[in-house]
């Protein structure tokens, strides 16, 4: 029982354990996020209004392989441009992810983008294999909304 305490002791001191619930039912899970294409379209501020409401943020699409998984289910779906949350409405040509504030170090434009001008948000263009690009944020388009596991926490 004594060296039980010890080991418990030990292992509480230099690990942490990470326990995560599954994706809410309209999300789907993908490296440990989860991820939800909305049925409504909305403006760009509309849209990330729509996320927050189920616990999320329009999508902040950190990799390739995170890209991918978004284009590829984004093409499962009818053909629409899907919004990510991605703009440069602040400063033109500095792009900037709406949940944390952080500038794009991974991008995926598409042919003759960023455009500029009036088309500050930035969304996945199905006319273009799902490339991105700058749209007028006043579009009404359809969220990739991106959450954390429902129940996430840290033990220890």
């Amino acid at each position: 029982m004594y060296w039980m305490i010890v080991f418990i002791l030990i292992c509480s001191d230099s690990l942490k354990a990470v326990a995560s619930t599954n994706c809410r039912d309209d999300y789907t899970s993908f490296r440990g996020s989860c991820y939800h294409f909305g049925h409504v379209q909305g403006t760009y501020t509309e849209s990330e209004h729509y996320c927050r409401q189920r616990g999320g943020h329009l999508a902040h699409i950190m990799t390739s392989l995170e890209n991918d998984f978004v284009k590829n289910h984004a093409r499962e779906m009818q053909p629409h441009h899907w919004w990510i949350g991605l703009n440069d409405q602040v400063v033109e040509g500095h792009f900037i992810w709406d949940d944390d504030d952080t500038e794009a170090t991974f991008t995926d434009w598409g042919t003759n983008q960023p455009q500029g001008g009036a088309e500050d948000c930035v969304a996945l263009d199905y006319l273009d294999g799902f490339m991105w690009g700058d749209f007028p944020c006043t579009m009404q388009l359809f969220p990739v909304c991106k959450a954390q596991p429902e129940g996430e926490e840290i033990i220890g």
